[in-house]
């Protein structure tokens, strides 16, 4: 069976089309004063760190809460990102060649 716990993230309105998602074995789980990151192994690519501002500290704390759930139980995690998007991220220090920021997180069972 499979249990889900999932939290939208609202980072502004990107087209649902242009999401996807990623299976994540988290390793890292990292705060910083303008963003919250889970990295990932193996990554999506080049990508290996998904990430939120900290702009809206609920959101960041939602984030954070579940992936560091997710790394103290091992379990993996759903990260839904846009693959495209490299101009949001890096104005909160997630940088376009190895990270993006995060639409949506689910724990896995």
């Amino acid at each position: 069976m499979l249990v889900l716990v999932v939290v939208c993230l609202s980072l502004g309105a990107l087209r649902a089309s242009a999401q996807a998602n990623f299976t994540c074995n988290p390793v890292n789980v990292a705060s910083f004063s303008s963003r919250v990151h889970v990295k990932c192994s193996p990554g999506s690519g080049a990508i290996v760190f998904f990430a939120v501002s900290t702009t809206n500290t609920a959101t960041a704390q939602r984030f954070q809460d579940l992936a560091l759930s997710a790394l103290v139980n091992n379990k993996t995690l759903t990260i839904q990102f846009n693959p495209a998007d490299i101009t949001t991220g890096p104005g909160f220090g997630c940088a376009s060649v190895n990270c993006r920021p995060a639409s949506a997180i689910f724990i896995n069972k």
